[in-house]
């Protein structure tokens, strides 16, 4: 169950279309949420349940979330589910030029980036 400040981030996401759903064959395997601005050291540096606005115009979008269902098939599907989210990106926001997802495992700070027109 979520508490009351996930529910308010996921709507207030929703509403600035700033969360994409990822569904397989016509069904929900799950979601990203982003930011889209020049510099990203407010996304990572806030409280991770705190919608910041951002610069729509930006350069740089920000994966926030990037949540699945876990299923075993999971894996097998991510290469082609990402070409397609490079692809949404590209065509929805043209003026985007690289995607940047930072996440933390094992106490190792993990930053994959990615150019969108490549």
């Amino acid at each position: 169950m979520m508490d009351k400040e996930q529910v308010s981030y996921y709507h207030k996401m929703n509403l600035a279309n700033r969360l994409l759903p990822l569904k397989i064959n016509g069904e929900l395997k799950g979601f990203i949420t982003f930011f889209i601005d020049n510099e990203i050291g407010k996304y990572i540096n806030r409280y991770p349940w705190d919608f910041v606005n951002d610069n729509p115009e930006g350069n740089t979008l920000y994966i926030d979330q990037f949540l699945s269902n876990k299923e075993d098939d999971n894996p097998k599907l991510s290469l082609g589910v990402w070409f397609n989210i490079k692809q949404y990106f590209k065509q929805n926001y043209p003026h985007v030029e690289r995607i940047i997802w930072v996440r933390y495992k094992n106490g190792k700070t993990i930053r994959r980036e990615c150019y969108v027109h490549s």
